[in-house]
């Protein structure tokens, strides 16, 4: 978990913007700003920013450009007509453009701030200088990057909301050529935010294609859940973990035995469908809820691909003390594994389609979340019989995906 800031001051904000926001009646940080402004103002990292309707993101990314700029007002006392431009905002909706624009002028109404806001005409041929912030679509700003000249060396923050519509095709070119430009001009100091109220999976494409190594992910979707009512479960025995190596020797052959289907059948699924995907954010909450009802139970996570399992480790182990990531190509015995793990309670496995063979961990307590219907019944036996006492305490199975898919899935094993 980030490091929370309680106060203005703790976000490393100018003097001048505090009592400024004292003035109009931002008092302190709320919600995810806690985390995410003392990142944008004091540390050097790209930043994943995942927050709803009245979370306070937009808020958020506003504020620490805002600082900068009258850092550098102070710092320089640059003329207007000599400033050049420190934050750029993309988005592609223009309503989301008007409604940010509309945000960001009410913020800077008492500061001496220029701000163009184009969603439909190109943007002005001197936007070099005279300049603080340009908010705009992609592809308005792709066109006018000619224009812009030396002075994207001077531009602090890029911001992108929206962020899920550029992780790939036209959308993703037209960012990139952004990027290419800005970076030609020797300017790779710059910070990345993108932001979205929905990822749709596209986290990781996003990071690939447009973060270094050094980024963090911040989220508000630790809350309640509303459409799914987990039960709480009073597993009767529980059995410490045992640390194991992959046996590569030991294929299952439980396909043919018609008790052990019967078993695996028996076990109570619960179908979650939800018709936007974002299968990172829906599976942290689920873990969130879980653990909160039962302290005393084992989550097995089973991904598509290795690479997404990756990176769900990686956002879980931002949460999570005990997460074990499973994969045919991973070598336990360069593991340096500590006592968390050989607690017998609230560990999370991530599993992905890749591993083929059953594992020596000795898990019981299992609730089984599948982030995509299993695409076959032997797929799904498989991965229920993952552990080799894997029909000890079996609480349910959690599905995800489409409510088409879903109705597929429950015909199929009918």
């Amino acid at each position: 978990m980030l490091p929370l800031a309680k106060t203005f001051d703790e976000c490393g904000f100018e003097k001048e913007l505090i009592d400024y926001l004292n003035s109009i009646g931002f008092k302190q940080p709320i919600g995810l700003q806690q985390q995410l402004l003392p990142l944008m103002v004091q540390q050097n990292y790209d930043i994943i920013l995942n927050g709803g309707p009245k979370s306070g993101k937009t808020i958020g990314y506003l504020l620490p450009i805002i600082n900068q700029i009258l850092k550098n007002n102070k710092k320089n006392n640059k003329s207007a007509l000599e400033k050049t431009p420190i934050g750029i905002i993309l988005m592609n909706r223009p309503s989301l453009i008007q409604s940010v624009t509309e945000q960001l002028n009410l913020l800077c109404q008492g500061l001496n701030i220029s701000i163009i806001s184009k969603h439909k005409k190109n943007l002005p041929a001197n936007l070099s200088h005279g300049v603080d912030i340009i908010i705009t679509k992609v592809e308005i700003l792709r066109q006018s990057m000619i224009c812009l000249g030396p002075a994207v060396s001077g531009i602090k923050y890029i911001v992108v909301d929206q962020a899920n519509l550029f992780s790939k095709g036209d959308g993703k070119c037209a960012l990139k050529e952004v990027y290419n430009y800005i970076q030609h001009f020797g300017n790779t100091e710059f910070k990345s935010v993108f932001s979205s109220l929905d990822f749709r999976n596209e986290e990781h494409n996003l990071v690939y294609s447009f973060f270094g190594s050094n980024f963090k992910i911040i989220s508000d979707f630790f809350g309640s859940i509303n459409r799914n009512d987990f039960k709480n479960n009073s597993p009767s025995k529980i059995n410490n973990i045992k640390l194991p190596k992959m046996n590569h020797s030991n294929v299952m052959n439980i396909f043919n035995d018609t008790e052990n289907k019967k078993i695996i059948y028996s076990i109570p699924m619960e179908y979650i469908t939800i018709n936007i995907f974002d299968s990172f954010k829906v599976i942290s909450k689920i873990v969130h809820k879980l653990f909160n009802d039962n302290s005393l139970i084992n989550i097995v996570i089973f991904t598509p691909t290795s690479h997404v399992g990756q990176y769900l480790n990686y956002l879980l182990t931002k949460t999570h003390n005990k997460v074990i990531y499973i994969s045919e190509s991973l070598n336990y015995d360069n593991l340096n594994l500590n006592n968390n793990y050989e607690t017998s309670t609230e560990t999370i496995f991530i599993i992905g389609d890749d591993v083929k063979n059953k594992t020596n961990y000795i898990v019981d307590n299992i609730i089984f979340i599948h982030q995509q219907i299993p695409p076959t019944r032997t797929i799904y036996e498989r991965r229920i019989s993952i552990f080799n006492n894997s029909f000890n305490n079996l609480i349910k199975s959690i599905i995800i995906d489409s409510h088409d898919k879903i109705i597929n899935f429950r015909s199929l094993i009918v």
